[in-house]
């Protein structure tokens, strides 16, 4: 196991620092749009559904006289 004197050498990781924190980095940047992706489309397709719904009947008008 692994031991730094310092966080700044904890941060340069033995001179791999640069690719171990991007790795990090990428990682974290896709997971974010694994989350992301999803929850921005199905909200695009509910309000696409939404404009294309047609507008509730009133109380008052019967089914049949729209």
């Amino acid at each position: 196991m692994y031991r730094f004197e310092s966080w700044g050498e904890f941060l340069a990781m033995g001179g791999h620092g640069w690719f171990v924190w991007g790795a990090y980095a990428a990682s974290m940047a896709v997971f974010a749009w694994l989350v992301a992706a999803p929850l921005l489309r199905s909200r695009a397709i509910l309000d696409q559904v939404r404009r294309a719904a047609p507008p509730p009947l009133s109380p008052t008008e019967p089914e049949g006289e729209a």
